[in-house]
């Protein structure tokens, strides 16, 4: 059971809380926690010097008792400094002859009683009634038992309304102190367990709604500012000690090491500790304006503090650190608290200080330490080491005299000596590590200066002496020996780390001079080292490759499935050999036989080493023999064997990947030879496999398996599905006609497609069976086959669109629908969106997804268009409608897209938008920017980016884009509330297209909230099934749009 001990003062007020606390505690630490808890002040204290507690809370006066019995002060409640009222009921009247003011037995809280006097209030006449706690003093004012009583004012914030309306508050003081979590110094593994728990209270929920109950918002480290509470509990001490005096004055100026400076327009009062440091005597200083105390890079700053204060404004400043100059010139760093107080009757400055030269003096030693830490890091000499040793500890550290003596092998071997000695030392005897200090006494027996001899040992060995003369630091002798301490640690360090090194670089050496290729990477594969050969085969310096990663080396040679398995195995802390084929910087490939090793420290992976061997004559010899055995010389693809060879190698690399065996044939290549020759044949047969090999992906295997047979393995396939894509753009690749030798011909293929490893598992059987499917095929009309079961149902509805598209025209199946768009902030109508509709044989209506996708890559496209322009134009001539259509971006050629539109009059073509996707912007925005801007030119028709936002334009992009509208996608317009971000994104697109001169118009909008958000925001115009669905053409005709959207007015504008 571990005692948590809590003041009076909290447990009295917050009892619940702490208890809870306490719980939380015992949760967290994974031990019972008893809370202590104290009847009054006193026995707190009583009990405090007594007895011993594992965790304690406690205000600035216990903190102290307990200070002096080893517990040290870790952590505190964030934003929560001591801070009192002194009070007075709305009755109170003044002139009594003696007035009792109520207190408590807190020494820090008598420091505030001073300005009790500096407002007007005669110290004579007060009668200070103690009493053991905040309760008690309120009872005390309510029942008019004194006339004047202290409280906290964090407690008095949480009192009774009815409480506080009986109530003046007389005078606000703050301290500049705080009650603190205290632990036994003695215990670290505690102390460090309970700082992580503390400091982490306010990320959990539970912990930080215990803080806010606590009047707080997170707990937080103590800095700086303890020291400087324990000089104000001093004060409040003395004060307490002779509180009955007549003037707190006098008090102040028995106060030692800690001064106190009151100002107005001069200074006004100074205690004796200030008069001594600053060397000034009353007269000289209380003519001085206060801002003449401090160095002149800082009388701004305090002039404007003093002028508000002045001018009756009560504000506290701490300063770490600041100067102030003496009379003589000398600049004094000081640590003060700065603060407003009522000075006979008037605003006034306070300046306490104490002396911080001792702490500037230790942060510039340790900063030389550091420093020099810098200097010898970087050196692999012990000679040049000793050498800015013995320099930095005078120039820079401001010791008078060092000297350096290094040894090797038991013998004095260099000396180095900067400065002037104190001292002369003929002979140094080392008895044993023990760090020696010699004081040197004048006659009256004061310290003149101290000598210090450092003596440097490693493995026993005596490597160094270290003689340090000073006569600046003697006043700091505790503070030096620390110094000589750290020094000697961090000196022993470099040179371990030196004579490590050295043992070594025979093994850099070595491993510098192989001719196999070696480099060594940190942990995230950053190359920290490579030997020469590996800059010699891959052509780069080493300037090039130290700092990347061997990704530099990368040919894109090797499979996604090689890299898994190498960072599998090496992250797993294990080697890894394989054939790592890289590029030089020139290009050429070059093959490494390597063996990658983790580099391990404590089980953890800190780095790696490869080391390997040139293969690349060996693999050059063996590609020539397989390219003679595995090649087709004529259109320099794999042939029937090669084909074999590497799609067995790549299933047996790859069994678990989804791959499909495509069997390509030319139907009417007979035709073709018999003609227009076998040359000419051989010539189509070259175009057709440069061209699969163009279509295809790098890692796919083309081969030409026969005389018009060829062959694909497309690998890696991320789902069965996706295959459908890849036949059809196979199909649309020979849809069109061939220029060869001026002749234009088609080039009619059948296609049959196996899926590995649903229809196979090795690429014989594969092969087998799509030769099968073609077999079949060619008793048929059908172009594609799959063998695959699973998608013979989307196989055949490929074959069902197909059948619908090629007589959709003549058979009067498409059907045009018209959803209305309005202008946001009037609802007028501002014009309609052509949607198409397909009809089956049966006469059901078939949405753009059924057919879209398979139309837009059909040889059907063209024709599709024509009718789509001729059909809107009549509307837009009869109706005098705004209409936008969906154009494919296959027709972005400027001839063919002219010629589409040569027709339209001015008075049709300025009605008419065309949409272009962003998708299809990206993909082709060259084109789309070189060709539009000139078609604009010539036409008048207005252009509409479509579905912005889904296809991650590019600003340098979207500023080019010849486009008057961009269209919000409806899936932004959907989910624009369910977030902060996606609602700023919105925002965001409808900024940028004001920014770029652009129209915007919102889809999708179905609710009201959007409505009236996107007309807030400046959107230009909306389109939504809130306003309108698509409607078929005899609707819209019959329609009253003028009234239509005074209804809407009228619904969603009240």
């Amino acid at each position: 059971m571990r005692k948590f001990a809590v003041c009076f003062h909290h447990t009295n007020e917050d009892l619940k809380v702490w208890e809870r606390f306490t719980d939380y505690l015992s949760k967290k630490f994974g031990d019972d926690f008893h809370l202590v808890t104290y009847p009054s002040f006193l026995e707190e204290r009583k009990r405090s010097r007594r007895e011993d507690y594992d965790l304690v809370f406690q205000n600035p006066e216990t903190v102290f008792i307990l200070l002096e019995r080893g517990y040290l002060p870790i952590a505190r409640f964030d934003n929560q400094w001591d801070t009192v009222y002194y009070l007075r009921k709305k009755n109170f009247y003044k002139d009594k002859k003696l007035l009792k003011v109520g207190i408590v037995p807190i020494r820090s809280v008598y420091s505030t009683l001073l300005d009790l006097e500096n407002i007007g209030f005669d110290i004579d006449k007060l009668d200070f009634i103690v009493y053991q706690s905040l309760k008690d003093i309120h009872s005390a004012l309510l029942n008019d038992e004194i006339d004047i009583g202290i409280t906290r004012k964090d407690t008095f914030s949480v009192l009774p309304e009815d409480f506080k309306s009986q109530m003046d508050i007389l005078l606000e003081f703050s301290m500049g102190i705080f009650h603190s979590f205290m632990v036994k110094s003695t215990d670290i593994d505690f102390r460090s367990k309970m700082e992580s728990i503390l400091f982490n209270m306010h990320i959990d929920p539970e912990g930080l709604a215990i803080i806010k109950d606590l009047y707080s918002d997170k707990i937080v480290p103590i800095g700086y500012e303890f020291g400087f509470l324990d000089r104000l509990n001093k004060i409040g001490e003395k004060i307490f000690e002779y509180r009955n005096f007549r003037s707190f004055f006098k008090v102040i100026d028995q106060v030692t090491n800690i001064g106190v400076i009151i100002y107005g327009n001069t200074v006004k009062y100074a205690n004796k500790y200030a008069l001594d440091f600053l060397k000034y005597n009353e007269e000289e200083l209380y003519k001085l304006d206060v801002v003449e105390l401090f160095e002149k890079s800082k009388a701004e700053l305090v002039k404007n503090n003093v002028s508000k204060r002045l001018a009756g404004e009560f504000f506290d400043v701490k300063y770490k650190n600041i100067k102030m100059v003496d009379r003589n010139g000398e600049i004094l760093d000081v640590e003060g608290f700065a603060s407003t107080v009522i000075f006979h009757g008037k605003p006034s400055g306070t300046f306490i200080f104490i002396d911080n030269r001792k702490n500037i003096f230790l942060e510039k030693l340790f900063s030389g330490i550091k420093e020099l830490n810098h200097i010898i890091t970087f050196s692999d000499d012990k000679e040049e080491v000793f050498k800015k040793l013995s320099e930095n500890i005078t120039t820079v550290m401001g010791f008078c005299f060092s000297r350096v003596i290094y040894y090797e092998d038991g013998l004095q071997h260099s000396e180095y000596t900067y400065g002037i000695p104190l001292k002369l030392l003929e002979k140094i005897e080392i008895n044993d590590k023990n760090i020696l200090m010699d004081i040197v006494s004048g006659y009256n027996g004061d310290i003149k200066a101290i000598v210090f001899v450092v003596p440097i040992f490693i493995e026993n060995r005596l490597i160094a002496i270290i003689e340090v003369h000073t006569q600046k630091y003697i006043n700091f002798l505790n503070e030096l020996m620390v110094l000589m301490e750290e020094l000697k640690s961090d000196i022993t360090f470099i040179l371990q780390k030196i004579e490590k090194d050295e043992k070594a670089l025979w093994f850099y050496n070595a491993i510098k001079s192989s001719k196999d290729l070696c480099f060594i990477t940190d942990f995230e594969g950053k190359i920290l080292f490579h030997n020469e050969a590996v800059a010699k085969v891959s052509g780069y310096s080493s300037e090039e490759i130290i700092g990347k990663t061997p990704a530099i080396f990368n040919s894109g040679r090797m499979s996604r499935d090689f890299f898994d398995r190498f960072y599998q195995q090496i992250k797993s802390g294990k080697e890894f050999s394989g054939i790592f084929i890289n590029k030089t910087k020139s290009g050429n490939l070059f093959y490494n036989d390597a063996t990658v090793i983790p580099i391990l420290k404590n089980n953890m992976i800190k780095g790696y080493v490869s080391i390997g061997k040139n293969i690349t004559n060996e693999i050059l010899l063996q590609n020539e023999i397989d390219r003679v055995r595995y090649e087709d010389h004529l259109t320099g693809l794999y042939n029937y064997l090669g084909f074999q060879h590497k799609g067995n190698e790549f299933l047996k690399s790859n069994p678990e990947s989804i791959s499909a065996f495509v069997l390509v044939d030319i139907d009417n290549m007979s035709f073709i030879n018999n003609t227009y020759g076998f040359a000419f044949g051989d010539e189509v047969l070259k175009i057709v496999g440069n061209s699969l090999k163009k279509l295809t992906k790098e890692r796919d295997i083309v081969s030409r398996i026969g005389g018009d047979d060829f062959a694909i393995l497309f690998s890696n396939i991320k789902k069965k599905e996706n295959i459908i894509k890849i036949v059809e753009r196979l199909l649309s690749f020979f849809q069109k006609k061939f220029l060869i030798e001026n002749e234009s011909i088609y080039i009619n293929v059948k296609i049959s497609v196996v899926i590995y490893p649903y229809d196979g598992k090795d690429i014989l059987s594969i092969m087998n069976k799509a030769s099968l499917v073609l077999s079949q095929m060619k008793k048929m009309d059908d172009i594609i086959q799959f063998y695959d079961p699973d998608l013979e149902k989307q196989a055949e509805q490929y074959m069902i669109v197909e059948d619908l598209l090629s007589t959709a025209i003549e058979e009067d199946r498409y059907i045009l629908h018209y959803q209305p768009y309005f202008y946001t902030d009037t609802l007028e109508l501002a014009g309609f969106e052509a949607l198409i509709r397909l009809k089956d044989k049966e006469g059901n209506i078939e949405y753009p997804g059924f057919f879209i996708d398979h139309l837009e890559q059909s040889k059907y496209i063209d024709s599709f268009e024509k009718w789509l322009i001729k059909e809107v134009s009549e509307l837009i001539k009869e109706t005098g409608y705004n209409i936008s259509i969906n154009i494919s971006a296959k027709a972005l050629d400027i001839d063919s897209f002219v010629l589409k539109f040569s027709h339209l009059t001015p008075d049709i073509s300025k009605r008419l938008t065309v949409e272009i996707t962003e998708r299809e912007v990206n993909e082709n925005t060259d084109l789309f920017v070189d060709n539009f801007y000139e078609f604009k030119k010539k036409m008048n028709l207005k252009f509409a980016l479509d579905d912005f936002g889904t296809g991650y334009s590019s600003l340098s992009r979207l500023k080019y884009l010849p486009c008057d509208i961009l269209k919000i996608d409806m899936s932004f317009v959907r989910d624009m509330f369910r977030s902060e971000k996606d609602t700023a994104f919105v925002n965001a697109m409808i900024d940028l297209g004001k920014r770029f001169g652009y129209t915007t118009l919102a889809e999708g909008v179905e609710t009201l909230e959007q409505l009236v958000y996107l007309k807030n925001n400046g959107c230009d115009l909306i389109q939504g099934y809130l306003l309108g669905k698509p409607l078929d053409k005899d609707i819209l005709y019959s329609t009253d749009w003028k009234k239509y959207s005074e209804n809407l007015r009228k619904q969603y504008f009240k």
